[in-house]
């Protein structure tokens, strides 16, 4: 964990304090189901909470003091959970001794990981919920701001701002690093669900890492994803001239398919556009001039059919479309 890279609330669901706390809970919802099966006694359950929930109240006033306790006290037994239980008995007193009985390790960790995973899928999904909602306020904003979209890195055909969206180089790129790590997590997760043998603990060790690591990376990539969107300067004067900076080449596809609804090969009317285009690209005149002059392309096509290849309206008359299918409007 890098706090460059992190969030507050994300980081305190892995901090011991979170973690310890859990352990707790899990500790003494298995004495109140032992007591209700009669392994225990029920004033010892209810001791246990009562001990267990000072011990907690403790270490939210001085998290340094006791986890820097348990520590120590894992120094000697070399084992987590045992210096965990053995700490927990100082504010217990006797009844300590029913704790843990019939539960292992794992049933303890295994049990507090699937919490802190559902707490953590819980931000990440308020996480979700900031770039949708950023998404979908400047997608509306934008709806029909004409840009131009691309095809091998060149201009294609026209869009709308608000259907494709841009970021900010900067913060994008570092999104684009964070999103490498959290897929390189795939892997040792993948490895994680075989084990060596019967029980054993290889996994713990991954699982102590990826899971905070992952959760809040991904927290802090998408609420850097959300900020992009929501900051994000719009400059649509700008994407209007680069639109008309070719002089109308983006629309070659439109009169090229013209071409062959009117009879001609799909490979003379790629010739006949693409001749005239080049020299639009040459900067010689405009792309629609250059066609309604063309004899080979007035022989198919009227000057008003040319002219209606070059309608921006064509190109984004699905925009509806499009949002009432994401957006629902």
């Amino acid at each position: 964990m890098i706090p460059r890279y992190s969030r507050p609330p994300m980081v305190a669901i892995w901090e011991p304090p979170n973690r310890f706390r859990i352990w707790f809970e899990v500790e003494a919802h298995a004495c109140d189901a032992m007591a209700e099966l009669g392994v225990m006694p029920k004033s010892a359950a209810a001791a246990i909470w009562k001990g267990g929930r000072e011990a907690m109240a403790a270490m939210a006033a001085d998290p340094a003091a006791h986890v820097g306790r348990i520590d120590e006290i894992e120094r000697v037994t070399k084992h987590d959970v045992i210096a965990f239980t053995t700490w927990l008995a100082e504010f217990v007193g006797p009844d300590s001794r029913f704790v843990h009985q019939g539960l292992t390790s794992s049933d303890v960790l295994d049990t507090t990981l699937a919490v802190q995973m559902t707490q953590a899928a819980d931000l990440l999904l308020e996480d979700l919920d900031k770039v949708l909602a950023a998404l979908r306020k400047r997608a509306m904003e934008h709806r029909n701001t004409p840009t131009i979209g691309r095809s091998h890195a060149i201009h294609a055909e026209p869009t709308t701002f608000g259907v494709k969206l841009a970021g900010n180089p900067v913060l994008t790129e570092n999104l684009t690093g964070l999103a490498r790590l959290v897929r390189g997590y795939v892997t040792p997760a993948l490895e994680n669900v075989a084990l060596w043998h019967e029980r054993d603990i290889s996994h713990s060790s991954v699982e102590r890492m990826i899971g905070p690591d992952a959760t809040i990376t991904l927290d802090f990539a998408l609420n850097r994803l959300a900020g992009v969107v929501e900051n994000l300067v719009v400059y649509a004067d700008r994407m209007k001239a680069n639109l008309d900076s070719l002089g109308g080449l983006v629309f070659s596809q439109r009169v090229m398919l013209a071409l062959t609804q009117k009879g001609m090969s799909r490979e003379e009317a790629y010739a006949a556009v693409q001749r005239n285009a080049m020299e639009g690209w040459k900067g010689n005149a405009a792309f629609m001039a250059l066609c309604r002059a063309d004899p080979e392309i007035r022989k198919l096509l009227a000057d008003d059919e040319i002219v209606a290849m070059f309608d921006m309206g064509y190109h984004t008359r699905h925009v509806d479309m499009i949002f009432a299918r994401v957006f629902g409007t």
